[in-house]
């Protein structure tokens, strides 16, 4: 009976936090820690995660959080945005191009909300880092999926960044 008014209890206060505006993703605060603009550590870390046929690399924790990242920049990186002066006018596109690659490939629903996605494989990638075991199956991940579409965007933005060079920060952590 107790364990059932936690988890209630648990409910309730995710029920009453507040939510990002629609359409707006963050990062979680130790998701590039000392990093000062997390736009462009999620882009340098997605553009090398990928080899030439779209397969991730690394460990499934840094695959995990690659497709957090990818997540992320889908909804962060558009031509309206002022600080990004340097995106390639194809960019966004390719990313939603990209996330139905991904999420096809990975088992993630087409609808659901980008910032649950960032949520659940960062967390994912925090559990594989500590404990070796994830909170969701990343058994599709694990099998190294080919995605090229996926590998081509996160190539070209991190195109966008190496022709940026210095300059002011592009992003937001939450």
């Amino acid at each position: 009976m107790r364990m059932k008014a936690f988890l209630t209890l648990l409910l309730l206060a995710g029920a009453c936090a507040p939510l990002p505006p629609e359409n707006v993703v963050y990062l979680p605060s130790d998701a590039v820690p000392g990093a000062g603009d997390p736009t462009r550590s999620a882009i340098t870390s997605v553009a090398g995660g990928f080899d030439v046929l779209g397969r991730p690399r690394g460990s499934l924790a840094d695959a995990a959080r690659n497709i957090a990242f990818l997540e992320y920049l889908t909804e962060n990186t558009s031509m309206n945005n002022p600080v990004l002066d340097n995106t390639p006018v194809n960019l966004p596109l390719q990313l939603r191009t990209a996330r139905q690659e991904w999420r096809g490939a990975l088992g993630i629903p087409a609808n659901a909300p980008p910032q649950l996605v960032v949520n659940q494989y960062f967390g994912a990638s925090r559990s594989l880092e500590a404990t070796g075991t994830s909170p969701i199956s990343l058994a599709a991940l694990e099998a190294r999926p080919v995605m090229p579409a996926t590998a081509a965007a996160a190539a070209l933005a991190g195109e966008a960044v190496r022709s940026r060079g210095a300059g002011a920060p592009v992003g937001s952590v939450r």
